[in-house]
């Protein structure tokens, strides 16, 4: 433990497991006890801020982080805004599943993989603009983000997978590039 955050550290790398300070606008620290973080979430099914966290109102991810992990920011319900680090290269499963606050998100050029459900039900997000290095936006990824009304995606995007976009019932425009080969079921359902 350092001061708010539990970490874990490999190699003098750190991954930051969980926070225990009063919430507001958090800043995940760049360095903890002299270790570099490089991750935040320990891919487990748990949030690092806990299971339905009503305090933190928005995240600041370092650039010197490298890996958002699975169910990272998971129903962190009071969650309305987070700004990506420039080093980001993954969002894991669920990362930001059920963050149901957060209304917009821009995911930096360095992203290349958007996970499993990492957006799902998101209900209050209404734009999300897509980097140019991700080349696959996986299934679910952004199900049942209702208030979603416009999406960018970037020109690396070969793959949108299976019910990417479905349930997005607010959704008007959409852009693919021609990067896309594939798009899988139901990607677009019930828009």
């Amino acid at each position: 433990t350092s001061g708010d955050w539990t970490y874990s550290a490999l190699d003098s790398q750190a991954t930051i497991t969980g926070y225990s300070g009063a919430g507001g606008a958090v800043e995940i620290p760049a360095v903890v006890d002299g270790n570099p973080v490089i991750k935040v979430g320990n891919d487990r099914i748990t949030s690092i801020f806990g299971d339905g966290n009503t305090t933190v109102t928005s995240v600041t991810i370092p650039d010197n982080v490298t890996s958002i992990g699975d169910d990272a920011f998971y129903n962190c319900s009071s969650l309305t805004s987070v700004t990506i680090g420039n080093s980001v290269t993954s969002i894991g499963v669920a990362a930001f599943r059920s963050c149901s606050s957060l209304t917009s998100v821009n995911i930096p050029d360095s992203v290349t993989s958007i996970a499993e459900y990492a957006f799902f039900g998101c209900t209050s997000l209404a734009s999300a603009t897509i980097g140019n290095s991700v080349t696959s936006i996986k299934r679910d990824a952004f199900r049942s983000c209702t208030s979603l009304a416009s999406v960018t995606i970037g020109n690396s995007v070969t793959s949108i997978g299976m019910t990417a976009f479905a349930y997005c019932t607010s959704l008007t425009s959409i852009s693919i590039p021609d990067s896309v080969t594939s798009i899988g079921d139901y990607a677009f359902y019930y828009c």
